[in-house]
């Protein structure tokens, strides 16, 4: 699972900084830096915090955190085939 690498990626998506999710979550740009470089793992408040400040589901941030390794045998195959289709779902429905 790469919480923060995927954190970080939606974040840029939206073309937002660090300044501004870490506003209104009320956490320190230093700590949204760590979390985005999975050195440090947020409590679930903050996670939730987090994704709202993403404008999305909690569910869809993690599942989009998922990733090869989190999967084995025919699981991870499936994994891989429907990953690109379900992020441009993802983007139809949450993406600005």
């Amino acid at each position: 699972m790469n919480l923060g690498g995927t954190i970080r990626s939606l974040r840029k998506e939206k073309d937002l900084t660090q300044d501004a999710p870490s506003e209104k979550v009320s956490i320190s740009v230093t700590f949204l830096s760590q979390i985005e470089n999975n050195h440090k793992l947020p409590s679930f408040p903050i996670l939730k915090e987090i994704a709202k400040a993403l404008d999305l589901p909690l569910p869809i941030l993690m599942f989009l955190a998922f990733d090869e390794q989190d999967y084995q045998g025919s699981k991870a195959e499936l994994q891989k085939a429907a990953m690109p289709a379900l992020k441009a779902l993802w983007k139809t429905f949450f993406a600005t």
